[in-house]
């Protein structure tokens, strides 16, 4: 059996908990008082009831233990939601305390995070601290894994790997644990392996680039052999090395060292990985010689002039790669000035010659088929979960209807709007972080705040700027007013990520604790069609496929509260 079939036994559910980078408690949280209640055990304002008992058919039921946690640690810079609930938080470092590199797909450029001064006191930087972590970790361990041991490991059909087509799912989705076919480990069920756990040199591997990089590495289905570029990084005389079990292999003690070897690597920084990516895909689509040629006569008659191809180039590596074959970036190179990164083959932009980068050209101007099962965008998908949910084309779907969604059952109607609650990114914040800048609480009200249409806030005698909680069975949320024309009727915005850290004062209902913040209305549902798998563009990618957080059809009542003068 896996362990999803009975999630609450006392041997199934994680006990520690290490956050890092991320406010999982806040800005993550969707449904913030069901990871109170359930997870820390602590204060909450949820009253929803248990409804799963009479639909289970195929996991065991529980009460649900409260609390499960029996330690919650995190790793951060700022003292948001998350700290605030933890057994201990350790200091991280901040910008300019720490050397790390950062991107995003939302721009094309490599940015360093040089360190202009040391961490102050106790904070350590990202890196430092897992260094640190490991060496405590591997001390102890000693004593109770004195030896390698081994586990048994699944993984999800994948995305770019056999896997994709490993259920053709032509008579439907069969279930294996149905006796409705045999259990294949990689195609009926997960890949199945066998990982072996070091944990008393956890220490010595974390500050070295292990052997299996010299074996295939990559992603998206392009994998390069890994042999020949760890041995040339490795002989270059500025390149340190460390021993583990017997083989010298690359240092990365510092996170320059860890940064350098990143950048040495990966395709985006380095030319020639650049051109054996490419050259991979090159192999994978057969996007040479002839084809490649009338592929290029088929842009050619869309596009005209506007696509450029280079002068005998006969194939995409040679096309894409080839100019920049001898590129190469280090850490001290973008301290002293940002580099864009090149045009890769794991992307779908072309971002040569100061391009912009936009999603989808190197499928439309260079003719890489779509990752999809066909190799072509799908606007018909034939996948017999997506047709018995009628989503097998585009259609309109409705919002729910309110009165089934179990979200307003034992919440007080009394004096309060019923409204469609949304959490649009806010403009004013990326994520949670700058929320509580001094300057940004100034222009928006102090603190939190939800947004409400003008006409419905009349409705029920709320102005601009008054105390108000919107709350229904999942949580309560106390906060500031915001009445806009802009604001539709019959829709109430929060801006997604607000904090439970500034100006959040005692809800007047329930418990009266604090007021929670803008995850407290909502709580997670999850898709049955995301679920599908090991069929082409449906099969799992981390942060790629998989089920989501659905929150849009959450119904919340507002209200203005009675006594303005707030008790904090």
């Amino acid at each position: 059996d896996f362990s999803i079939t009975d999630p609450d036994a006392p041997e199934n559910w994680p006990r520690v908990w290490l956050i890092w980078r991320a406010n999982a408690l806040g800005s993550s949280a969707r449904g913030q008082e069901y990871f109170f209640k359930f997870l820390l055990g602590t204060h909450h304002n949820t009253v929803a009831e248990e409804v799963a008992k009479p639909y289970l058919k195929e996991l065991k039921y529980r009460e649900s233990p409260l609390g499960k946690l029996d330690l919650l640690v995190d790793l951060n810079m700022r003292m948001n939601t998350t700290p605030t609930y933890c057994d201990i938080v350790l200091p991280a470092a901040h910008w300019y305390e720490k050397e790390d590199i950062n991107t995003t797909e939302l721009h094309s450029f490599i940015h360093p995070m040089g360190a202009a001064v040391q961490p102050n006191w106790e904070a350590k930087s990202d890196y430092d601290a897992y260094r640190f972590l490991s060496e405590k970790f591997s001390a102890i361990a000693k004593k109770h894994f004195p030896r390698p041991i081994k586990e048994v490991m699944t993984s999800p059909l994948g995305h770019d790997t056999p896997g994709e087509i490993a259920q053709p799912a032509l008579n439907g989705v069969l279930d294996w644990k149905k006796g409705q076919c045999e259990a294949i480990p990689g195609k009926t069920m997960p890949n199945i392996s066998v990982v072996e756990r070091d944990y008393a040199n956890i220490d010595k591997m974390f500050v070295a680039v292990g052997p299996l990089m010299k074996a295939k590495y990559g992603f998206h289905g392009i994998m390069l052999d890994g042999k020949d570029l760890y041995d040339n990084y490795l002989k270059q005389k500025h390149i340190d090395s460390v021993e583990v079990n017997g083989q010298k292999l690359i240092s990365i003690k510092t996170a320059k060292e860890a940064a350098n070897f990143v950048l040495a690597f990966s395709g985006t920084t380095n030319g020639e990985v650049s051109y054996r990516q490419w050259h991979e895909e090159e192999h994978h689509t057969g996007l040479h010689g002839e084809t490649y040629d009338a592929a290029k006569k088929a842009v050619k008659a869309i596009y005209g002039e506007e696509v450029e191809f280079r002068e005998g180039a006969h194939g995409l590596a040679e096309e894409i790669a080839g100019p920049d074959r001898n590129f190469t970036v280090t850490y001290d190179d973008i301290v002293a000035q940002p580099r864009r990164w090149l045009t890769s083959a794991l992307w779908t932009g072309d971002n040569r010659k100061g391009r912009a980068y936009g999603t989808w050209t190197i499928q439309t101007e260079r003719r890489v088929p779509w990752r999809t099962l066909t190799g072509r965008q799908h606007f018909y998908l034939d996948h017999p979960v997506f047709l018995d949910f009628g989503e097998g084309l585009t259609v309109n779907k409705h919002k729910l209807n309110p009165a089934k969604m179990n979200e307003l059952q034992k919440s007080d109607k009394t004096d309060a709007l019923q409204l469609n609650y949304i959490t649009p990114h806010s403009k004013w914040a990326i994520h949670s972080t700058h929320y509580d800048n001094l300057r940004m609480l100034t222009l928006s009200r102090g603190g939190n705040s939800c947004w409400v249409n003008d006409k419905d806030a009349e409705s029920v005698g709320i102005r601009d700027n008054d105390w108000v909680e919107a709350y229904n069975d999942n949580g309560i949320f106390a906060c500031r007013a915001v009445v806009s024309a802009r604001i539709p009727s019959g829709t109430c915005f929060a801006y997604h990520s607000q904090e439970r850290t500034v100006n959040v004062p005692k809800a007047e209902q329930r418990n009266k604790i604090r007021g929670g913040f803008h995850n407290s209305l909502t709580r997670q549902r999850l898709k049955p069609t995301l679920m599908t798998g090991g069929y082409g563009q449906f099969s799992y990618a981390f942060n790629g496929w998989g089920p989501i957080p659905i929150i849009r059809d959450t119904t919340v009542l507002v209200r203005k509260m009675r006594n303005q003068e707030v008790k904090w």
